[in-house]
C-alpha cells in the first residue's frame, strides 16, 4: 500500500515519540532513496540530542596483567604464568565506561548506514560527524536479542528510548546486497507484521498526544470464566488491547489491523474478516466493565487499500465500528480523520 514519504515521517515520529521537526521536506527533497534519507535524518537528529545529554555509562569488566593489584586477582592464571616473580598479576576489575551495549548498537547502526550507496551525500557526512563521538565504543555485530534485553538491563533516559527503536528498525530493514558490502533498504511497507506493530504504536501515541479527553493505554483483559481447575486458565490465550480510550463518558477499545485487505471475498460478496471481529468481540464481552452502566465501544481500524470503510453495528449492547484511515492523503487530513473517529 503506497504511503508518501512525508506521511512515513509522521508514522515513525508518533510511533517512537520523536519530536516533530519543521524540516522534513528538505530531507525528502535530497537525492537518493527518500525513505532511507528520512530514516538517516531521524537517526542523526535524535543522536545529536542524545549526545548533548551525554552518552550513558556503565560498569565494564576488564581483565589485564598489572604491576600491582587492582580489583580481584585471577590467582590460578597468575601462578600458571609465573607473573608474581615479575611483581605482576592478572587482575579483573570494573570501571565506568561509555563502551556499553546501547552505545555499541548505535555505533553499529551508523556504520551500516554508511554502506548504503543510495544515501544522500550530505546525510552521510552528518552521520560520520556523530560517529566520531563513539570512538571509545567497541564495534559489534548486533543480534536481535541485544535490543530485547535493553529495557531491563540499563537505566536509560528518554533519548535512548527514541534512538534505539530507530536503530532496531533500520537494522531490520537495511539488507546486504548480493556480492557486495553495500546495503539497501527493504520495502518495509509490504511487511504486514512489522507495519502492524508500527501502525498500532502510531495510532496509540497519536491519541496520547493529540487529544485531552481520553486516557490512552493498552490493557490486559482477563477471561470471564469459571474454570474448574485454576491451572486450566493458563491454556487460554492472553488478551491485550492495542488501544484503550477511557473517559468519564466513554470507553473505546481500538484494534488496529495493517492488512493488504480489510475485506475478503465470499460467494461473490465482500465480507469482514471474521477472526478480526471475533477478537474484538471477545475483548468487549470479557472486559471487567462490560456490564457497567457505561457500555464499552469497539473499533477495528485499517489503513485504506482499495476502498474506504465506515461501518457501524450494535451487537449485544456494544457499539462496534469498522473504519479505515487513508495514509496516502495529506497529513492534516489524516490528523483530522483520526480525531473524528473518536469525536
Amino acid at each position: 500500500m503506497p504511503v508518501p514519504v512525508q506521511n512515513i515521517y509522521y508514522l515513525l515520529s508518533y510511533a517512537w515519540d520523536l519530536p516533530l521537526e519543521k524540516e522534513e521536506n528538505t530531507v525528502t527533497a535530497a537525492p537518493g532513496d527518500k525513505v532511507l534519507n528520512l530514516l538517516a535524518a531521524l537517526l542523526y537528529r535524535n543522536t545529536l540530542r542524545l549526545l548533548r545529554q551525554g552518552l550513558a555509562q556503565g560498569y565494564v569488566k576488564n581483565t589485564e596483567v598489572l604491576s600491582g593489584i587492582k580489583g580481584k586477582i585471577a590467582v590460578t592464571a597468575t601462578l600458571q604464568k609465573d607473573l608474581l616473580r615479575e611483581g605482576k598479576a592478572i587482575c579483573s576489575y570494573e570501571n565506568l565506561s561509555i563502551d556499553i551495549l546501547p552505545n555499541q548498537l548505535i555505533k553499529a547502526t551508523l556504520a551500516q548506514l554508511f554502506k548504503a550507496p543510495t544515501l544522500a551525500p550530505e546525510l552521510q557526512r552528518s552521520l560520520q560527524l556523530v560517529y566520531r563521538y563513539f570512538e571509545e565504543v567497541s564495534f559489534i555485530q548486533p543480534k536481535e536479542a541485544d535490543f530485547k534485553k535493553l529495557p531491563t538491563t540499563y537505566g536509560l533516559n528518554k533519548y535512548y528510548g527514541r534512538v534505539l527503536p530507530l536503530c532496531q528498525f533500520i537494522r531490520q530493514n537495511l539488507l546486504p546486497e548480493k556480492g557486495s558490502s553495500n546495503f539497501y533498504l527493504a520495502n518495509f511497507l509490504e511487511d504486514e507484521q512489522q507495519m502492524g506493530r508500527l501502525f498500532e504504536y502510531f495510532v496509540r501515541n497519536f491519541y496520547r498526544q493529540e487529544q485531552q479527553i481520553f486516557q490512552v493505554k493498552s490493557e490486559k483483559i482477563t477471561w470471564q470464566t469459571d474454570a474448574v481447575e485454576v491451572d486450566d486458565l493458563d491454556y487460554l490465550p492472553q488478551m491485550k488491547t492495542d488501544i484503550s480510550l477511557l473517559s468519564e463518558a466513554r470507553r473505546i477499545i481500538i484494534d488496529t489491523k495493517y492488512y493488504q485487505q480489510a475485506l475478503v471475498q465470499r460467494y461473490d460478496k465482500q465480507k469482514l474478516i471474521s477472526a478480526h471481529l471475533y477478537q474484538l468481540f471477545a475483548y468487549l464481552k470479557n472486559h471487567p466493565k462490560s456490564n457497567s452502566d457505561l457500555p464499552i465501544e469497539g473499533m477495528l481500524l485499517y489503513p485504506v487499500v482499495e476502498q474506504e470503510l465506515s461501518l457501524n453495528y450494535q451487537l449485544h449492547g456494544h457499539k462496534i465500528s469498522i473504519n479505515t484511515i487513508n495514509l496516502a492523503q495529506p497529513w492534516p487530513q489524516i490528523k483530522e480523520d483520526l480525531l473524528k473517529l473518536i469525536s
